[in-house]
């Protein structure tokens, strides 16, 4: 049976100018720890930006515009004293696990199951509060579709240089980490419905790349002093 590949539509490509008076700079926008968030992506599209002022010292203006229904949200936390990310131990990590079947169409629905990870977890409705803390946050012409019109759906923003509209399916769900307290993104994972597995698709992979090989890390055999003596012979 020859499956057909998951439909990806951008939607109309979008333009605006950046707040009047404002820079667009990393140290004047992307303040603050950030946050992680989860969810169910709603829609996509293409969005650029026209700032005047230097371009070398501004951050990028064309970008993968992604609007998701977050479902679990958490600020990121880092060390004091290294300024290295602080990661859920194994195993505690927030993830959505499973489908169910609902009714006689046996329509799927998604469970999730809630864990404790040790983070600052951040209410769904609160997460624009933090991400749209600067001026010219959300876009102006995307207000009505999201919270709190739409309630927990908020847009953030790919750099296209990193992430393309095809890495993003309508109804997948993703996790995203942000560049500070800003809609702007970081680190893009997939989320499997059914086995909470990620898959890191560009940017920063402080967010989950350490943790997976870890986790991998932990689950290979350890050998045994007659086998290490073995290979040592091999090479021998």
């Amino acid at each position: 049976m020859i499956h057909a590949a998951p439909k990806v539509s951008t939607g109309a490509t979008t333009t605006e100018a950046w707040a009047q008076g404002h820079a667009w700079t990393k140290a004047a926008v992307c303040t603050g720890s950030g946050v992680i968030v989860e969810g169910a992506l709603r829609d996509v599209r293409m969005h650029a930006l026209t700032v005047a002022g230097d371009l070398a010292q501004q951050l990028p203006t064309r970008f993968v515009a992604l609007q998701l229904e977050v479902r679990w949200a958490s600020r990121r936390r880092f060390d004091p004293r290294t300024g290295m990310e602080i990661m859920p131990e194994e195993g505690k990590m927030h993830t959505f696990v499973g489908t169910e079947k609902m009714g006689a169409m046996q329509y799927s629905r998604q469970t999730m199951e809630k864990k404790e990870t040790g983070l600052d977890e951040v209410a769904p409705s609160a997460v624009g509060s933090i991400i749209y803390s600067k001026p010219g946050f959300p876009s102006a012409a995307q207000k009505g579709k999201l919270h709190p019109a739409v309630p927990n759906v908020y847009e953030f923003w790919a750099d296209s240089c990193h992430f393309v509209p095809t890495y993003f399916v309508k109804g997948k769900n993703f996790r995203l980490k942000t560049m500070g307290d800003s809609p702007l993104v970081e680190n893009v994972a997939s989320i499997d419905d059914a086995t909470g597995n990620l898959k890191f698709f560009a940017g920063d992979t402080s967010l989950g790349n350490s943790w997976v090989d870890k986790i991998a890390k932990s689950k290979e055999p350890e050998q045994t002093q007659e086998e290490k003596k073995d290979d040592d012979d091999e090479w021998a």
